[in-house]
């Protein structure tokens, strides 16, 4: 084995050991998809090192060494995504004013992590991945604070249309003030 070979191989390991630390580290997934994501890890690791393996010269090893650790930061990646979306859903999933927009709700973060995930396979460096995953995790808390401002904010016009003295423009001035401060954030 030569010292890029070996080199290589020992990147793997460091990579697969921070995917796995990454992935456990992770609190919404359960323990199956946890255990699930380590082993495509463990099986990305193994690929790798048999393509280094076979490699027959310096670029070769090169190449492999850089489709095994994009590979390993994409599995990571995309159990990250599955963490965070699975956060926004259960958070949204437990609102009581949306009504059918919480369904819509769910898909859209659900659509947007599925989104992030096509765009992370398709990167080629490690930093790509974890850039791609980085962004998109801001998007679906983003989706989620929204729905749940959205959530307020029709609970807080519920009760103000179910207060018997207020008349119709006073309805109108707090429901105007409640879509205001929703829209601003």
């Amino acid at each position: 084995m030569t010292v890029s070979q070996t080199v290589a191989n020992s990147t793997f390991d460091n990579d697969a050991l921070i995917a796995t630390n990454k992935i456990n580290a992770l609190s919404n997934i359960d323990a199956t998809a946890k255990t699930a994501a380590i082993t495509n890890v463990q099986n990305a690791q193994a690929a790798a090192k048999q393509a280094v393996a076979a490699a027959t010269n310096t670029n070769d090893i090169t190449a492999a060494q850089a489709a095994g650790q994009t590979k390993e930061a994409q599995i990571a990646s995309d159990a990250v995504l599955d963490d965070a979306a699975l956060q926004q859903t259960n958070i949204i999933g437990a609102l009581k004013n949306l009504g059918d927009n919480q369904q819509k709700a769910i898909d859209q973060v659900n659509a947007d992590r599925d989104s992030a995930k096509a765009k992370v396979a398709a990167t080629t460096t490690p930093a790509m991945a974890q850039s791609g995953e980085q962004n998109v995790v801001l998007v679906i808390a983003r989706d989620g604070d929204q729905i749940v401002l959205a959530d307020y904010a029709q609970a807080a016009q519920n009760r103000i249309a179910a207060l018997p003295d207020l008349k119709d423009d006073q309805i109108s001035q707090a429901t105007a003030g409640i879509t205001n401060a929703l829209q601003t954030g």
